[in-house]
């Protein structure tokens, strides 16, 4: 009680206030450059010592919590949590909870097992203390940069392949849809930037399996008109080869 009014006397000085905020922005500052340093020196760790390579995307899509990095030799992902935002900063610290960190391991692993989502959920192969993991690669086509470049008329799809995308997309859908009716809930974020059009099996996967442990309340109506409708329609109106 003593520390309480101590505290209501000394914040009603508007000096100490003005103190107490610069105090708390230099704290900041000199926290984000000690992680912005930690990131360089990991980052170039990965690079130079372990042999990977920052994935870049063809088109600016979106800045999550995660720096990713591949790596063609092993065909291996590893997705590094940079902690320089809200999120990242929110999720490392919820997982210095060992039973937190536990229960994220055990959802992020087990969505390549949740029926019918199986076949759209990328694997994890370790998970990072920090919220980090590597996965394996998933060679394919970023629907977000898809989405991008059927609206700037960058690409031309033949009607195979626009048939293979639109088969794909309905197939996700479904089951999506499936299993909301069996679950009354969708785990994830199946957001088009988070999701890749495997080429060799010709099936939508997800690859933002952080988003199985952040995201529930997902319904396939709201997926369908927010994500998929748009660039269904962008598909069938593009003027494809018939080869």
């Amino acid at each position: 009680m003593y520390k309480v009014r101590v505290k209501r006397i000394l914040f009603r000085s508007k000096k100490i206030n003005e103190l107490w905020y610069k105090i708390i922005e230099l704290r900041d500052e000199v926290s984000n450059r000690y992680r912005n340093l930690i990131n360089k020196c990991h980052f170039k760790y990965l690079v130079y010592i372990k042999g990977y390579n920052e994935m870049k995307f063809e088109k600016k899509i979106t800045n999550g919590m995660f720096k990713v990095f591949v790596c063609e030799a092993t065909k291996k992902v590893i997705k590094v949590n940079k902690r320089d935002t809200y999120a990242s900063n929110l999720l490392y610290k919820k997982l210095k909870n060992q039973k937190e960190y536990q229960h994220y391991a055990k959802v992020i692993t087990s969505a390549t097992l949740l029926d019918l989502i199986s076949i759209h959920s990328c694997p994890v192969l370790h998970v990072y203390k920090d919220g980090g993991y590597e996965s394996p690669l998933i060679k394919g086509v970023n629907l977000q940069i898809l989405k991008l470049k059927l609206e700037s008329n960058e690409i031309k799809l033949t009607n195979t392949e626009k048939d293979d995308y639109l088969e794909a997309i309905q197939k996700l859908y479904d089951n999506l849809r499936e299993f909301y009716h069996k679950n009354n809930f969708i785990p994830g974020d199946w957001m088009l930037y988070n999701l890749v059009f495997e080429e060799e099996t010709k099936t939508i996967i997800n690859v933002d399996i952080e988003g199985f442990y952040n995201y529930q309340g997902f319904v396939p109506e709201r997926i369908n008109k927010l994500y998929f409708k748009e660039l269904i329609a962008l598909l069938k109106d593009s003027k494809g080869n018939t080869h």
